[in-house]
């Protein structure tokens, strides 16, 4: 089961520094942190169900059916999931394009068509990603900004549409997301392992304070960087704060672990933690200010704290003025 466990956090977390400090310290993970890990990853759901369905040969009778937190349910869960990818008379896709707008720096629908078959709405995102990427590099594919969701709708009694369930696809057309809660009465547990974005994903992390992170959760965002300026216990969901700058200059603090770390109109599914990383190059001009920040709270969860207090207190950041007259008086 152990090696089971590494292999989860091997496949799943992308970031070298948090593979290696989770895999050294995975006898401290509870079980829904692996459901989690599974459930919120880049990874097409398919490899999600298989995954969960090995994990849910470990378990006990009482185990599977834990009102709380189970690989049996949630793999089942996923096979329902992928289940509904088969439409039946009378039902019907809706294929939407989205991507990040870097003008408006947010979420932008760019198209959306109806499709009568997941393959034909799949061989059209694979098609449309052959052709755009043909001539990129790995770096610009890398860094590639559009997305699909896939919405599922069902007639009613009165042969009236009704939107059931979506799916969130990658740029190549895997399914990373999907969502049907909302239609089907489910067990507590779903809460746990819904496969619906993972902006809240609560793991121990790697990281200090003064540490500068790399946030990378593309497609749906471009990478940005962050100062970590509190980490308490590194347990709690809130305990690792994370200083940012705004798309209008100013600096605010945010959650990592709750994906708090981008303007309310920058919509991620993704949580950082997958990819974060310790950054050590040159920060872009618009971020400078947060290597003073780094420095100033480096090793120091007190001045962290205080600092964070300052930030909050006017709840929307302040700009680089202020920040600087309170590193400079707070020496």
């Amino acid at each position: 089961m152990n090696d089971l466990i590494l292999k989860v956090i091997d496949e799943y977390i992308e970031s070298k520094e948090m593979k290696e400090y989770l895999k050294n310290n995975n006898k401290h993970l509870q079980k829904w942190q692996i459901i989690d890990i599974i459930c919120g990853a880049r990874t097409d759901i398919t490899q999600k169900y298989d995954t969960l369905k090995k994990l849910a040969k470990f378990e006990t009778p009482d185990e599977e059916n834990d009102e709380f937190t189970s690989y049996t349910v949630t793999a089942e869960h996923a096979k329902q999931l992928l289940d509904g990818l088969e439409l039946k008379s009378g039902e019907v896709f809706e294929i939407s394009e989205y991507g990040y707008d870097s003008e408006i720096k947010r979420k932008r629908l760019y198209g959306a068509e109806p499709s009568f078959s997941f393959q034909k709405a799949k061989k059209f995102v694979l098609d449309e990603y052959k052709e755009i990427t043909k001539d990129m590099s790995e770096e610009e594919i890398a860094d590639i900004s559009w997305w699909y969701c896939l919405e599922k709708y069902v007639p009613d009694e009165n042969e009236n549409l009704i939107w059931t369930t979506y799916y969130t696809l990658s740029p190549n057309g895997e399914i990373w997301y999907a969502d049907n809660t909302f239609q089907l009465q489910l067990k507590p547990a779903m809460r746990i392992g819904d496969f619906d974005k993972s902006q809240n994903l609560n793991l121990p992390v790697s990281f200090e304070v003064g540490d500068i992170i790399t946030i990378d959760c593309r497609p749906f965002a471009p990478i940005k960087h962050g100062v970590i300026i509190e980490k308490g216990d590194n347990r709690g969901c809130c305990s690792v704060q994370c200083a940012w700058v705004k798309n209008n200059g100013d600096i605010t603090v945010g959650a990592l672990k709750h994906s708090t770390v981008f303007d309310n109109k920058t919509f991620v599914e993704v949580s950082p933690l997958y990819r974060a990383e310790v950054y050590k190059g040159k920060l872009p001009e618009n971020e400078k200010m947060l290597e003073e920040v780094a420095e100033y709270v480096k090793g120091n969860e007190e001045k962290g704290k205080a600092l964070c207090n300052f930030i909050t207190y006017d709840n929307d950041g302040v700009n680089y003025e202020r920040l600087k007259g309170y590193l400079t008086e707070n020496v």
